[in-house]
């Protein structure tokens, strides 16, 4: 038996792991529940956590 290579998409908002239809890139995550155009990309975070905004 034999193995093979599959390319999988991750998104890096919400985990969801997809296998692509097509070879160009998606525009948003498929996942129901997400959708995010922001999919191949990490969350940001705040450097200041939001203290200090007395």
């Amino acid at each position: 038996m034999g193995r093979v290579k599959v390319w999988a998409n991750k998104c890096e908002r919400c985990g969801y792991v997809w296998l692509p239809r097509t070879e160009s890139k998606p525009k948003v995550c498929p996942n129901k529940r997400c959708k995010s155009l922001y999919w191949d990309r990490p969350r940001l975070r705040s450097i200041t956590g939001g203290e200090g905004k007395m």
